[in-house]
C-alpha cells in the first residue's frame, strides 16, 4: 500500500517546475521522440489547471467583467498549439510510437493531482479574498513557467537531433522534414508562453499562501525517506535510482546544515562544539554525495532514467519539507524565521538522530552500485575512461590492453556493465562517502544530548533554591509548555 502525498498544490507545482528546469542541465541526455510524444499530455493538464483557478473576471462561479471568458485564453491558446502539432505528427515518421518520457510524465501527474485538489475546495465567487485570488495568481504564473521551460527544453532536444540527421538515406527526408516542422512550432508556443512569462515571473513569494509547517513532518518524511531507498536499492538497484537516491541525499544533507546552523545561532545548539565537531564532518559528507551523485548521474543513460515512484515521491515529499523550513521564495530564510516556523529543539533532535541514516545506506548502496546486473551508459563509461582534459585520467586506463567498452555498443549506446576502471572509480567515491559519512554521525552523536540550553541562573540560583523552589520550577515549567506549543 503506497502512502499518501502530502504535497500541497503550491510544492506539487513547484515539483513540476524544477522538474522541467532539470531537464535543461543535461540537454546531451534528452530524448526529443518520447519528449514530443508526452507533450500534449503535459501541456493539456496544464490547460485543465489554469481553466479551474479562480480569477477576477470569469470563471464557473465568478461574476464575469463585460466581455469575460470563462477559460484562460493563454492556456487555451497553448493546449490547441499543442493539439495541433500533434494532430500533424500523428501519420508521420518520427516520433512514431514508444515509451513516453518519463520527466515529462511526472510533470503532468502533478499538475493533474493539484488540479484535483483545487476542484476539491473550489468556493463560490463571495468568498474569493483578495489573497485566494493574488495565490492563484502565483499558481498561474509557475504553471507557465513549467510549460515555457519545458518547452524549450523540447526545443533543445529537437535541434540537437536534427543536427544529427545530415545523412543521405530513405528515411533521413522524413524524418528531417518532421523535425524541422516540430522546431518552429515549439518555437512558436515558447513565443506565445514567454510574453506571459516574461511579464509577471516571478511574482512576490508574499503573495504565495505557505501554511504553518506541521510539527510531525520531517520526522515522518525522513522514516519514509528511508524506508524508500532500503526498498529501491534491494528491488531495483538501476542506475537512476541510484542517481535520484545520491541527489536527494546530497540535498537532505545541506539543509540540515542549514537548519543545524540555525539552531547554533539561536543557541539550541552548544555553537562552539558544533561549529569544531560536526559542521566539517558535515560539509565533508555533503560533498562527497555530491561528487558520487555526479559520477553516477553522468553513466545514467537517457533511455535508463526510469525512477521507482516510490523512491521519486519519497524523495520530494523530504525536499518539500525541508523548503517550507529553511525557504523564503528562492532564498534561504534567516535563522530567526527559522525558528519561528518549527519547534527548533525538536526539529535540532530529529535532525541529529537521522545523521546516522547515511552511513547505513551508504553500506548499502555499495552492494547496490557494484551488483553484476547493474549496468551504465556506454557512452558515458567511454568518456570516463577517456577524459578530455588531461590529468583526469580514471585509475587503470593508462595503458589499456584492449577496447573496454565494446564498439557495437558505443555506436548504439546501450547499457553495459560498468567497465572495470569505471568499477574502481565508483568503488573509491564510495568508500569516500562511507567514511565521511561515519565520521559525520559520530560526530553528531555527543550533541544529541543537549537538545535545549540550560537557562543562565540555573547555576547562580543554587544556593538560594531552597527560598524559592515553586518559582522557580513553576518558570521553568512555563517556558517548555511555550516551546511545546509553538
Amino acid at each position: 500500500m503506497k502512502a499518501p502525498s502530502r504535497l500541497s498544490v503550491g510544492e506539487l507545482l513547484l515539483e513540476g517546475d524544477l522538474t522541467a528546469r532539470r531537464l535543461l542541465l543535461d540537454p546531451d541526455a534528452l530524448d526529443a521522440a518520447a519528449m514530443v510524444r508526452t507533450w500534449p499530455e503535459v501541456v493539456q493538464a496544464g490547460h485543465e489547471f489554469l481553466a479551474i483557478l479562480p480569477r477576477r473576471g470569469g470563471g464557473p462561479g465568478v461574476h464575469a467583467l463585460p466581455g469575460a471568458r470563462s477559460q484562460d485564453q493563454t492556456g487555451e491558446r497553448l493546449q490547441l498549439m499543442a493539439t495541433s502539432m500533434h494532430q500533424h505528427l500523428r501519420n508521420r515518421f518520427w516520433p512514431g510510437d514508444g515509451p513516453p518520457d518519463d520527466q515529462l510524465l511526472a510533470i503532468a501527474g502533478n499538475l493533474i493531482r493539484a488540479h484535483d485538489m483545487v476542484a476539491s475546495h473550489r468556493r463560490p465567487a463571495p468568498l474569493l479574498t483578495p489573497a485566494v485570488l493574488a495565490d492563484a495568481g502565483v499558481a498561474r504564473e509557475r504553471v507557465l513557467h513549467t510549460l515555457y521551460v519545458a518547452a524549450h527544453a523540447i526545443n533543445v532536444a529537437v535541434q540537437a537531433q536534427l543536427r544529427a540527421h545530415p545523412r543521405p538515406g530513405t528515411s533521413t527526408p522524413r524524418i528531417g522534414s518532421a523535425l524541422r516542422s516540430t522546431q518552429q512550432r515549439l518555437a512558436t508556443f515558447e513565443a506565445v508562453a514567454g510574453r506571459e512569462v516574461y511579464r509577471t515571473f516571478p511574482s512576490d513569494p508574499a503573495l504565495e499562501h505557505r501554511a504553518p509547517p506541521s510539527q510531525d513532518r520531517l520526522s515522518a518524511a525522513l522514516a519514509g525517506w528511508d524506508i524508500a531507498t532500503h526498498r529501491a536499492l534491494a528491488r531495483e538497484p538501476t542506475t537512476a535510482n541510484l542517481a535520484e537516491l545520491t541527489r536527494v541525499q546530497t540535498h537532505t544533507l545541506a539543509m540540515t546544515r542549514t537548519v543545524l546552523d540555525a539552531a547554533a545561532s539561536q543557541g539550541v545548539l552548544d555553537a562552539p562544539a558544533y561549529h569544531a565537531r560536526l559542521q566539517p564532518h558535515l560539509t565533508a559528507a555533503e560533498s562527497a554525495w555530491g561528487t558520487l551523485h555526479a559520477t553516477v548521474r553522468d553513466l545514467t543513460s537517457h533511455t535508463h532514467r526510469s525512477v521507482t515512484p516510490d523512491l521519486r515521491a519519497a524523495g520530494s515529499e523530504v525536499a518539500h519539507t525541508f523548503s517550507e523550513i529553511v525557504m523564503t521564495g528562492t532564498t534561504l530564510a534567516d535563522p530567526a524565521t527559522i525558528a519561528t516556523r518549527v519547534h527548533l529543539p525538536a526539529t535540532t533532535a530529529t535532525l541529529l538522530g537521522a545523521l546516522e541514516a547515511p552511513h547505513q545506506i551508504s553500506l548499502l548502496l555499495h552492494d547496490a552500485a557494484l551488483h553484476p546486473a547493474t549496468t551504465v551508459s556506454a557512452r558515458a563509461a567511454q568518456q570516463f575512461l577517456t577524459p578530455l582534459e588531461a590529468g583526469r585520467k580514471p585509475p587503470g586506463t593508462e595503458r589499456p590492453d584492449a577496447a573496454w567498452v565494446d564498439p557495437r555498443a558505443l555506436v548504439a549506446d546501450r547499457a553495459v556493465p560498468p567497465p572495470p576502471p569505471v568499477r574502481e572509480l565508483i568503488t573509491a567515491q564510495l568508500r569516500h562517502v562511507s567514511t565521511t559519512s561515519h565520521a559525520m554521525s559520530s560526530a553528531a552523536t555527543p550533541l544529541t544530548a543537549p537538545a535545549q540550553a540550560r537557562p543562565p541562573q540555573a547555576r547562580k540560583a543554587r544556593p538560594s533554591a531552597a527560598r524559592q523552589p515553586r518559582a522557580r520550577v513553576s518558570s521553568a515549567a512555563a517556558t517548555a509548555r511555550t516551546g511545546a506549543q509553538r
